[in-house]
C-alpha cells in the first residue's frame, strides 16, 4: 500500500472521529 493510500484512510479516519465528536457535543450541548 502506498503511503499515499495510508494517508487518505488516516484523514478519512480523522474525519469521521471529528464528525462523530461533533455529533455527541452537539447532543450533549445543544
Amino acid at each position: 500500500m502506498s503511503s499515499r493510500a495510508v494517508a487518505e484512510q488516516v484523514g478519512i479516519g480523522r474525519t469521521t472521529v471529528l464528525n462523530i465528536l461533533k455529533r455527541e457535543g452537539a447532543e450533549v450541548r445543544p
